[in-house]
């Protein structure tokens, strides 16, 4: 794959970082706040696994594609399972979801409109994750926390691992291509992205996989898990993530109050 950067952005290596490593305990916080998503299409030929997480009993925040994923945009159903570690796990059925109006699944120049909130049928007890107000200025360089589900260390994604590592500088795409070779090898896909004075989407350089999209990205301060970034997957080379600046945590404030509150 090859990646054109208009100021080479790659961050630095973290002073501390972890290769995604196996969560034994998921009941302890804040992983139990953490949440495995499994969506399904209205043909009910297949399902799709993402991440996600509890920003207050009835509401789960998450990527965009997870609830609306590229292989089966028509969602049917989503089933919420916090802190899920194994085979064994209680689902929470959604009763409703909303992506930003921003993103376009076919669309890489969106992503960094990546995010959408699920609500669930039933409350979930236990806490959940805080948002702090982040900018691009405070949040470059920031050792940062993330947890998910990579389908690449279990079929159906049971698992909870985490990783630790820094958050990069904003980007922007302005461009994107596919290419499906004749040989029958992988797609290979190329973007052109810049640098950007500001802007939610920034790159980050800790381990991840597939399936750990929509998975929080928090710092520990002054006793309390607070979460600065969601985890929306790769483009080309790049991990990237959507900041939760003031814009994007007011959108996901009316979603929880105005357009998705809980149901009596």
């Amino acid at each position: 794959m090859y990646l054109a950067l208009g100021q080479s952005p790659t961050p630095g290596t973290a002073p501390a970082s972890l290769a995604l490593t196996r969560v034994q305990r998921a009941d302890w916080i804040p992983f139990r706040w953490i949440c495995r998503i499994v969506t399904r299409s209205h043909d009910r030929s297949g399902f799709s696994v993402g991440t996600g997480f509890l920003i207050g009993p009835h509401h789960v925040l998450t990527a965009a594609h997870v609830i609306s994923p590229i292989e089966a945009p028509s969602t049917a159903s989503i089933t919420v399972y916090p802190g899920q570690n194994g085979e064994s796990a209680s689902g929470i059925a959604a009763n409703g979801w909303a992506i930003s109006p921003g993103y376009r699944t076919t669309d890489c120049r969106t992503v960094g409109e990546d995010y959408g909130i699920i609500r669930l049928a039933r409350a979930v007890t236990g806490g959940a994750f805080s948002l702090a107000p982040v900018t691009p200025a405070t949040a470059a360089n920031l050792v940062v926390n993330l947890a998910g589900y990579p389908a690449t260390r279990d079929r159906h994604a049971r698992l909870m691992f985490r990783s630790l590592g820094r958050l990069g500088v904003p980007l922007r795409i302005d461009a994107c291509t596919r290419e499906i070779p004749s040989d029958g090898s992988p797609v290979r896909e190329t973007i052109r992205a810049t640098t950007v004075a500001n802007g939610t989407l920034v790159h980050h350089d800790l381990d991840s996989a597939k399936s750990m999209s929509g998975g929080p990205m928090w710092i520990l301060r002054d006793g309390v898990r607070t979460v600065v970034a969601l985890h929306t997957g790769r483009v080309a080379q790049v991990r990237k993530a959507i900041l939760l600046d003031a814009t994007v945590q007011a959108r996901v404030g009316r979603w929880m109050t105005d357009t998705l509150p809980p149901l009596p």
